[in-house]
């Protein structure tokens, strides 16, 4: 069973062609790749990149990228992955 090391509060995402989606949020814990992020609902997402995002006027936030399994920003929201809180798995 997987051990649950965090949590990441995902507050936006967006598509990095080529390379997959980038969720932007904030984490509690640790991150790391190929760690996993578990969603209520059952959605299990593997992580394949970690990076800080500078947002203008903001602080900085943690960028996760996943693969790029998902059509369109709007699929992330109806698959309520934009907002949730997902927890971090090693």
């Amino acid at each position: 069973m997987e051990k649950e090391v965090g949590t990441y509060t995902v507050e936006d995402a967006f598509h990095l062609t080529g390379r997959g989606w980038a969720l932007v949020g904030e984490v509690t814990g640790q991150v790391g790749s190929n760690n996993y992020l578990a969603f209520p609902g059952g959605l299990v997402l593997r992580i394949i990149g970690v990076n800080l995002i500078n947002i203008r006027n903001q602080s900085e936030k943690l960028g996760l990228l996943i693969p790029d399994q998902f059509t369109s920003r709007q699929e992330l929201l109806d698959q309520h992955i934009i907002g949730a809180t997902a927890q971090i798995l090693e």
